[in-house]
């Protein structure tokens, strides 16, 4: 065989392998593509979904398109049926996943779940799609059935899953918890092995408590395991089994792998409240403190707090190493209320709570609260004054550190008036931001007697008027607790729902993305229009207007969700979402790594947004799944409260 190319045939060649990288990267890029249907059938069902017209969305169910019928679906889950008899014969008859899917968040009766379980038990019912029925609505009888399934449990993600949705509801004897946890350890399947210890992980009613011969056996269990424990199976290990499997996990854990792995180093820190005070200066412990990342550290010391007192040691560890050295506002607050907790004075640190005060709008509140340990009351009612003078969300947190402060002095001479004015001057502004924060000073009747009535209701009335239901709200909360004798509330007008671009969700391709440049790097976020085509709608019309710049997370949850784009509360009310969407519910689990939009109840979405940090079935049907991270996610386990959205983009690759 000749090795060797002339150049001719080398050429030839070149230019074939350069047309095969060509053809195989068309093939590799599917987000290019448009779907026709989203312009032309997606427009026909939209109405249905708005009106929740169940039998117009019935009709979709046998479209010729899979992605109209899936979306009729999900919408069926959250549409009331005319007649849930029917319903229900029909996912037996046909026993479609779909349909057990959707029939999932309807009421059903004891009777009709017990035919469930009859009919599963008996072989009737084969698709393993009604196991999403039993997830959220199985009770003890389900639960054996499934038990003496244990074949079909071990290859099954939904009826495993629904095992653990079941232990996370109902209380059962130590024998079922043994065989859900003994299944668990003879799965060498990850996903399965996490769906049936859920319940365990979700809710404590079924845990084992420390030094129970139950502890003993799941303890047992583990120690015999020969699989690989990922560090996702030690983080619901740890919450399982406590301080027992705290020191399992820290004992075969290096830092290194701590370090990387911060979901399972957060719920290690949460876990150290079940230790006692003579344990507390393990070195464990002091690992976790000395963690790298500020989100573990602050839970550690936010844990720590839970105690009346820590050991000396660690007070020091904390006020040598931790307070000084940090620059992390979270942290730095946690590590002071930690040490003012244990009589320790933190005049020495007022610069630095100054400094970080002014760099963190979200932590004012707690910073103003620690000022008020150390300074006179008027030295402190002043620095209030001068944060809600400035609005916005500084004036928001200083008026909630101002609550606290009067619910702890509220017997001290000549402080309602000085609290009166500084709300009354609030109520003058009118600040929408700051208007949440009024509730508790506005029903006092210290602060405001009957004699203001008639001027907070104008104040209510010119709200309404002009629209600002927000403001008219927080008065409406007061006069229904406190005149409810004399006050008829003004009805608010129901919003409209946003009718999507179909012609810009068409041009955006099946895949496109949504690039969040934050604070602490790069998120990037592969948005679903097939699945979610309101809300991605929504996400990309407001994107693009740049509505998302410089919006804030506003609300973080450790090892569950970070939340942002709240923008009427970053701008001030400059803007306004006058709009609602629709919830669109998803067949994919709220896993790590989704991206879901948030709500206030069914079909009330606007333009909040949340990541998820750990798997949450619990939510899946009732939020709308629109994305999901495909690069960043380490970004979003170190985001924290107050942290921001500095630029916004979609963009196709």
């Amino acid at each position: 065989m000749n090795l060797f190319l002339s150049r001719d045939n080398f050429g030839s060649i070149l230019l074939l392998f350069s047309a095969l990288i060509l053809f195989n990267s068309c093939l590799e890029r599917p987000q290019l593509e448009r779907n026709e249907i989203i312009k032309i059938e997606y427009p026909k069902i939209a109405d249905a979904i708005i009106g929740r017209n169940f039998d117009r969305l019935w009709s979709f169910t046998t479209h010729e398109n899979e992605d109209v019928r899936k979306l009729a679906w999900k919408s069926i889950a959250k549409s009331k049926s005319p007649n849930l008899h029917e319903f229900f014969e029909y996912a037996i008859q046909y026993d479609n996943s779909f349909a057990w899917y959707a029939l999932s968040f309807h009421p059903l009766s004891d009777k009709q779940v017990e035919f469930l379980n009859e009919y599963f038990a008996d072989g009737i019912i084969r698709s393993e799609g009604v196991c999403e029925v039993f997830f959220r609505k199985g009770n003890l009888t389900t639960l054996n059935i499934l038990l003496n399934k244990k074949e079909q449990l071990l290859k099954s993600e939904k009826c495993a899953k629904a095992v653990g949705g079941i232990l996370s509801r109902i209380e059962v004897d130590d024998l079922k918890k043994r065989e859900a946890f003994s299944l668990a350890m003879n799965s060498d399947h990850a996903i399965i092995w996490r769906n049936f210890l859920y319940g365990f992980y979700r809710s404590p009613i079924n845990r084992p408590a420390e030094g129970s011969v139950l502890m003993n056996d799941f303890s047992k269990l583990l120690d015999n395991y020969d699989g690989h424990f990922s560090t996702m199976m030690d983080e619901y290990i740890v919450r399982i089994l406590g301080k027992t499997g705290f020191m399992k996990v820290m004992e075969r854990r290096s830092d290194i792998t701590l370090n990387h792995a911060i979901q399972l180093s957060t719920e290690l820190a949460n876990t150290m409240t079940l230790f006692k005070k003579s344990e507390l200066n393990h070195p464990h412990i002091k690992r976790l403190l000395r963690h790298p990342v500020d989100n573990v550290v602050a839970q550690s010391l936010q844990s720590l707090k839970g105690f009346d007192s820590i050991p000396d040691e660690l007070i020091n560890l904390v006020n040598n190493e931790i307070a000084p050295n940090t620059r992390d506002g979270e942290v730095f607050i946690e590590a002071l209320e930690l040490l003012i907790k244990n009589e320790v004075d933190i005049e020495e640190y007022k610069y630095k709570m100054e400094f970080l005060g002014h760099h963190n709008e979200f932590l004012k509140d707690r910073i103003l609260t620690l000022f008020s340990t150390f300074e006179s009351t008027d030295d402190y009612l002043e620095r209030v004054r001068r944060d809600v003078h400035d609005g916005g969300i500084t004036g928001s947190m200083a008026l909630q550190s101002l609550a606290f402060y009067y619910s702890e002095n509220v017997e001290e001479p000549g402080i309602h008036n000085k609290l009166r004015a500084i709300v009354l001057n609030v109520l003058e502004e009118s600040d929408a931001t700051m208007f949440s924060s009024l509730n508790m000073f506005l029903m006092s009747s210290d602060l405001f007697t009957e004699e203001d009535y008639e001027r907070l209701h104008t104040l209510y009335k010119a709200f309404a008027e002009a629209g600002e239901w927000d403001k008219a709200y927080v008065l409406r909360s007061v006069f229904e607790n406190r005149f409810q004798d004399r006050f008829e509330a003004l009805e608010r007008p129901e919003l409209s729902f946003r009718i999507p671009d179909w012609n810009r969700l068409y041009e955006m391709g099946v895949q496109p993305f949504w690039r969040l440049k934050t604070e602490k790097g790069i998120i990037e976020i592969q948005l679903d229009p097939l699945a979610a085509p309101f809300t991605v709608s929504s996400v990309d019309s407001l994107t693009r207007a740049g509505e998302y710049d410089n919006i804030s997370f506003h609300r973080i949850v450790r090892n569950f969700v970070v939340q942002g784009g709240d923008i009427t509360l970053d701008k001030n009310d400059q803007l306004r979402v006058d709009y609602r969407l629709p919830t669109e519910p998803s067949f994919q689990s709220f896993e790590r790594g989704m991206v879901g939009i948030a709500s206030s109840g069914q079909d009330t979405e606007g333009s909040q947004f949340f990541i998820m940090l750990n798997w949450s079935p619990h939510l899946d049907g009732n939020y709308t799944v629109f994305g999901r991270v495909t690069k960043g996610m380490e970004v979003a386990d170190r985001i924290q409260i107050g942290d921001k959205v500095l630029k916004a983009e979609i963009y196709l690759r």
